[in-house]
């Protein structure tokens, strides 16, 4: 809505970046943070790198300046990808802005240190392993509680 005529729509992308989904995705989360949370200095970027616009601000006067990097929901995001935003921008914590439109935002602060899940064979086995444990103690449990119950009710 605003895109068409909002000046700060054409400034981001004057960035360089050339693709029309993340010069939008930008532009939507920069109004987001400007005029929805109030945030201070809201500033666009773009690094030419990794082909990325992403936007600085401040949640007070004078709080530190965080990194906000939107992304666009129709765009798979890999823990390849975060790990180059966090080295190109040199930064160990960003949040990430995962824009649905003009409307929908999911905010996700990622923080270094993230890494993929070990999904070797024997872990998912040990896993499934202790899943029918737990299975195998709950059918025992259900089938003794009327014992049970019984046996604490003689005590009392």
């Amino acid at each position: 809505m605003y895109d068409v005529c909002h000046p700060s729509f054409y400034k981001i992308g004057e960035l360089g970046c050339q693709d029309v989904l993340q010069i939008s995705t930008a532009f939507n989360a920069y109004i987001e943070l400007c005029e929805v949370r109030k945030l201070w200095n809201v500033e666009y970027k773009y690094e030419p790198v990794i082909n990325t616009i992403y936007l600085t601000a401040k949640l007070s006067n004078v709080a530190e300046t965080q990194i906000y990097v939107p992304w666009p929901v129709k765009k798979t995001i890999k823990l390849h990808d975060i790990e180059r935003l966090q080295k190109q921008l040199n930064c160990n914590r960003f949040t990430l802005v995962l824009k649905s439109g003009e409307s929908s935002s999911i905010f996700y602060d990622i923080r270094q240190g993230l890494i993929k899940p070990d999904a070797t064979l024997r872990n998912t086995e040990k896993m499934h392993s202790i899943s029918q444990k737990k299975n195998e103690l709950n059918k025992t449990l259900k089938r003794n509680s009327h014992n049970l119950y019984r046996l604490v009710k003689i005590q009392k």
